[in-house]
């Protein structure tokens, strides 16, 4: 079985023949920049349409706002990012089987040992297969388990099922106890000899694009609404603060100090300040990062003065048409609403009288 790999994985496509070719097509490109076979966006050339992506564009494309980054950023945000990491460590098995299976050596001599462990007994925190190597489970912005140097099939097979199968394990994956208990005891059967087959976890990996695909309509709401990281809202919400603040101060001098009421029409546009940082923090949505195509979607774009220094950057960078006329027509509205009520309090403070009449 694992000297001749079956591609059955629901990934897989229909028109390969040979055996590499089957494990290139389970596998989806990394959100690196490099393009894939398997990308629907993969064309050069040919301009942007203004369609809402498909569940497909958004885990094999590269554009932004809509890859697979964006779409991991949102399930963080609804802490189910355990699906998002399991779908791509599941694809990092499968594109790396062809190596790991040749890495037999010491491997092999400790088969029977490995072999003998039960899985229901285990229930320590780290694991509960002994030959499971070391990783840096959440050392990266996915979470996705690493390959170690001394790691064959079955070692990080194992790395896997620890991370995310077995119950109680950091990353659990949402699946039922039936599903659960009949991998587990499937797994079982393998060790570094009798080493699992490529599709292992193809029945879980079938779960997990489910689950991915039921929350995706959530997602296009989320990328066609927002555009600033959550972190960013409580700084809009302080600088709308201090905005007001200051705007109340101008005007209690202007009261106070007995000049003309007409005096405050120089100030009439400003109150539009404070308004518009608070429904933008309220609304997650940013008028003037909308305007320059620039989705905020890294930590740190949570500090002020690095904003418009990640504006160059190509990641940032909001290339999808549909979301960017959808982000447009919600910022236009903001802006329309902030301006109008803006200018009202403007206007009402001129009906406000001095406090000190003039001499």
């Amino acid at each position: 079985m694992a000297e001749n790999p079956k591609a059955v994985s629901p990934l897989s496509s229909s028109s390969m023949t040979t055996t590499e070719e089957k494990l290139q097509a389970l596998v989806a490109p990394a959100d690196d920049g490099s393009s894939g076979a398997n990308s629907p966006k993969s064309s050069k050339g040919k301009k942007k349409a203004a369609v809402a992506p498909t569940f497909d564009d958004v885990l094999y494309g590269q554009e932004c706002p809509c890859t697979r980054r964006e779409f991991r950023e949102y399930l963080t945000t609804q802490r189910a990012d355990e699906m998002i990491d399991f779908f791509e460590t599941v694809e990092t098995y499968t594109k790396s089987y062809a190596e790991l299976s040749r890495r037999k050596g010491r491997k092999e001599k400790k088969a029977e040992t490995s072999s003998q462990i039960d899985v229901e007994a285990q229930d320590q925190a780290s694991g509960v297969f002994e030959s499971a190597r070391s990783f840096s489970g959440n050392d990266s912005v996915s979470g996705v388990c690493k390959i170690e140097r001394d790691m064959d099939v079955y070692d990080y097979a194992t790395v896997i099922v620890n991370q995310f199968v077995v119950a109680g394990s950091p990353q659990e994956i949402n699946i039922s106890y039936t599903l659960r208990d009949k991998f587990l005891t499937h797994f079982k059967t393998y060790d570094h000899i009798n080493r699992p087959p490529i599709d292992l976890f193809e029945e879980l990996q079938a779960e997990m694009r489910s689950m991915l695909r039921g929350a995706f309509p959530r997602f296009l709401q989320y990328v066609s609404t927002q555009n600033i990281s959550e972190a960013h809202v409580f700084h809009r919400a302080m600088y709308g603060c201090i905005y007001f603040v200051v705007m109340v101060g101008i005007l209690c001098a202007m009261v106070f100090t007995g000049i003309h009421p007409l005096w405050r029409l120089t100030i009439v546009t400003f109150w539009q300040g404070p308004i518009i940082m608070w429904l933008s923090a309220y609304l997650r949505l940013c008028d003037g990062l909308s305007r320059v195509g620039v989705r905020m979607t890294k930590d740190e774009w949570d500090v002020f003065f690095t904003i418009f220094r990640k504006r160059e950057a190509p990641e940032n960078k909001l290339t999808n048409e549909w979301a960017r006329q959808q982000l447009m027509k919600r910022s236009t509205k903001l802006e329309i609403f902030s301006a109008t009520l803006g200018v009202c309090i403007g206007i009402a403070t001129l009906f406000i009288p001095p406090g000190v009449q003039s001499l």
